[in-house]
């Protein structure tokens, strides 16, 4: 997302928080009542929220916005998974690589130009597994994890896309 579409966006989202402070079910409720209401709403994440914000010294609440990762990764985390050899361009650990689920559409979950580590493990079998402490999902391939969601930042993976 460009710096100006950030900047449209979070315009539209302070236009629809003023607009809601003003409507009789939020009139004498603070702020976060409203953020509350309208990010439950919007299909928003919390990271999505985060980069629109960045450095706009605007206070916002996004507890109840969409999940990052977890949101999106959770139904593949009892999928099988395969790591293979994409047209991405060669990286410092081999060629271009992606991790997909073996299900319809085949998404690409990770890809080599956002986590090039992957790119050594072409032809094995990864696993997506959730921390049962904290939630987060990482990404192994034998015993290493390549990625973790409460390591990396949101722009360090893709999201799924239909082939």
């Amino acid at each position: 997302m460009s710096n100006r579409e950030k900047m449209l966006i979070r315009e539209t989202l302070e236009l629809l928080r003023e607009t809601l402070r003003k409507v009789p079910d939020f009139q004498g409720k603070d702020w976060r009542s409203v953020d509350d209401w309208l990010f439950s709403e919007l299909p928003f994440t919390k990271g999505e929220l985060r980069d629109i914000y960045a450095g706009s010294g605007i206070l916002y609440d996004s507890s109840s916005a969409v999940p990052d990762d977890e949101f999106w990764l959770t139904p593949y985390l009892d999928c099988q998974l395969r790591c293979a050899r994409n047209s991405g361009p060669d990286n410092i650990y081999g060629p271009g690589a992606e991790v997909y689920a073996m299900v319809d559409g085949m998404p690409t979950l990770f890809s080599s130009k956002d986590i090039p580590r992957i790119s050594k493990y072409i032809g094995q079998t990864p696993r997506l597994e959730r921390n049962r402490w904290n939630g987060g999902i990482s990404l192994w391939f034998g015993c290493e994890k390549v990625w973790s969601s409460q390591e990396e930042r949101l722009d360090d993976f893709v999201r799924p896309t239909a082939s």
